[in-house]
Formats: structure tokens, sequence, C-alpha cells
């Protein structure tokens, strides 16, 4: 038993020595493919190619700065183009069930490039919210109204 740490010891030197030996030397080298082009597959990627395209050629046609800068604020937006958000998807659920919730949502997924989605929401939250301001108004004048009528019976 004495002499148990001085086994594990020269074990272990020997694993190094084996793991050092076997190892390559010589770094390997790893041929890569070249880079290839990822053509579209499904209907979406192929119209937002060829919108690029068209939109690419008019770029290249115009001349005037301010319609360069228009263009190219376009193709920025389709290559940024993505799936609705979670955010956006949450103002269009809250734009029905709390309308002002619906509301900031939908400001602040439009302010982070929303799509569609969110300015639908964003107006049918603003339908909503004034329509529900309506009724609380009308709700007020009508108690008011029967409280006055009431008030004046008795």
């Amino acid at each position: 038993m004495k002499n148990l740490p001085y086994i594990f010891t020269v074990l272990l030197a020997a694993f190094g020595l084996f793991a050092l030996t076997s190892a390559s030397v010589a770094p390997e080298v790893v041929e890569t493919a070249p880079p290839v082009e990822k053509k579209a597959t499904s209907k979406k990627e192929v119209r937002k190619a060829a919108k690029l395209e068209r939109l690419q050629k008019r770029y290249d046609r115009v001349t005037s700065a301010k319609a360069k800068t228009r263009i190219q604020h376009k193709i920025n937006q389709v290559n940024e183009s993505k799936e609705a958000t979670t955010l956006e998807i949450l103002a269009l659920v809250f734009a029905f069930l709390f309308p002002l919730v619906g509301l900031i949502l939908a400001i602040m997924a439009r302010k982070q490039g929303g799509g569609t989605l969110a300015n639908v929401a964003f107006w049918l939250s603003l339908i909503f919210l004034i329509l529900a301001i309506v009724g609380i108004v009308l709700v007020i004048i009508t108690t008011i109204a029967a409280a006055s009528a009431i008030g004046s019976t008795i």
C-alpha cells in the first residue's frame, strides 16, 4: 500500500508518453470546398430573389441620389424581411383583449422593423381603444342622466 502513489504516478507518466507519441506532429491540411451559391428552394425565396434582381436593375438605371437612396432602402427591407416575430403576434392578440397593451406592443414591434402584422395590430388596437373610450364616456353620460332623473323624482 505504501507504493500505491508511485504506481499511479508511473501509470500516469506512461499514459502521457503514449498520448504524446501517438499524436501527429505535422498539422493536418484540410481542403475546403469552394463556397457554393445557395439556390432558392421555396417559392418565397424565388420571389425574394426576383424582387431583389428587379430592384438592383432599377437601382443601376436611376441617376438621382434621392431615388437611389429610396431604392436602396427597399433593397434593405427585402433583405431583412422575416417571419412574424413574437412581439407582433402578441400585439395582435392584445389588440383584441387589452387595446392599450396591444397598442404599446404594436408600436414596439414597428420600431423593431415589424411588418404587416405590426401595422394591423397597431390600427386594430387604435380602433378598439377609441371604441372603448367612447363606450366609457357613453356609460358615464347615461349614468349621470339616470342619476339626475332619479334625483328629480324624489
